[in-house]
């Protein structure tokens, strides 16, 4: 089989039992093969001793994993090294909030969202070493008082035109909004609807818009941005899951393909994804609604190209791998495989 064939991929996972996991028996970080002409997964190698590696990024070309350990304790950011597939940890630092469940790179700075410590760190970098961070705290609660009840960020992520990090605040209902050349106090933030919980967003890869995940209430809204001041304003709000009686499901990951004409969102506990297509003014209409084929899909990726979807079924101990169109981002349903990985918490190419 040759390089071109095969990429590396890792998966974060829940080593222990947690409120929102209550079955977590993850090993830690692992990495894979992924073949790319047959949807193949081959396991190269687990790095254990992190606590709860619940999310990991990937800065594949520079042999670098970063990794969370989301506990009620302050967090700490790991940088890992991938040396032939075997991975050792090179630096840790504290990334100064508890529970940090997201983890970037955007050139030479990596960002961490504290779920519990309301808070985005920023943290220089310097090789394969990871420095100090610079902290920014949010304010604000929301109607949902169980889980509203103060800040909540789940996600740090860079624009791309490389201006600005958006912070996604579900406590607040606020998608805040960071200058990224000077990491600090946010310059103003995008007010959702009370009570939807903004969980994770991505960008469309050509357009000003951005579409945000709600949490709460498995909403999905597009908004647009203006490209010189950054300013954000909601367009429309779409529903991301089929109503199931006694089933009350939580939305979780969202990605879009990298041709721009397909957008993914899981949701939990109906364990399914929707898939939308994306027109060429980046408004969105359903396209597919099918099963993830596990338990509770909390986190997916496409392969580099968007032939594959890899889901991270949490509760059922598996990873699922679909076929997709390259040209169009429709999933084939019919290709599902299903592979053996415990609790996994993040896909990462």
């Amino acid at each position: 089989m040759s390089q071109a064939e095969v990429t590396r991929l890792y998966i974060g996972s829940y080593t222990q039992p947690e409120g929102h996991v209550p079955n977590g028996c993850g090993e830690g970080v692992y990495a894979y093969d992924f073949n790319l002409a047959n949807g193949d997964l081959t396991r190269r190698s687990v790095l254990p001793g992190i606590v709860n590696p619940s999310f990991v990024h990937a800065e594949t070309t520079l042999g670098l994993v970063y990794a969370v350990s989301e506990t009620g304790e302050e967090g700490t950011l790991y940088t890992i090294r991938d040396e032939g597939g075997q991975l050792s940890v090179v630096s840790e630092t504290s990334t100064g909030g508890s529970a940090s469940c997201h983890v970037v790179r955007a050139g030479d700075v990596v960002y961490v969202a504290s779920y519990m410590g309301g808070c985005t760190s920023a943290h220089p970098v310097d090789g394969d070493r990871v420095g100090n961070g610079h902290l920014a705290k949010y304010e604000g609660t929301g109607p949902n008082k169980g889980r509203q009840e103060a800040p909540h960020a789940h996600q740090a992520l860079p624009s791309p035109c490389g201006k600005w990090i958006c912070v996604c605040d579900l406590g607040s209902d606020r998608v805040w909004q960071h200058d990224a050349g000077n990491f600090g106090e946010p310059l103003g933030s995008l007010q959702v609807p009370g009570g939807s919980g903004p969980r994770h967003l991505c960008f469309h890869p050509t357009l000003p818009i951005a579409y945000v995940l709600c949490e709460l209430t498995c909403t999905l809204l597009v908004v647009s941005i203006d490209p010189a001041s950054g300013d954000m304003a909601i367009v429309t709000e779409l529903g991301t899951v089929q109503t199931t009686p006694g089933v009350e499901p939580a939305a979780a990951g969202i990605r879009i393909h990298p041709t721009g004409q397909a957008l993914y969102v899981s949701n939990r506990f109906s364990d399914t994804i929707t898939v939308f297509t994306v027109a060429d003014d980046g408004s969105l209409s359903q396209m597919q609604f099918f099963s993830c084929g596990g338990k509770t899909p909390r986190d997916f990726a496409l392969v580099p190209g968007g032939a594959w979807l890899v889901i991270g079924n949490q509760d059922s101990d598996t990873i699922s791998v679909f076929a997709v169109d390259p040209n169009t981002g429709r999933v084939d349903k019919d290709s599902q495989r299903v592979h053996e990985c415990n609790t996994p918490s993040c896909i990462a190419f």
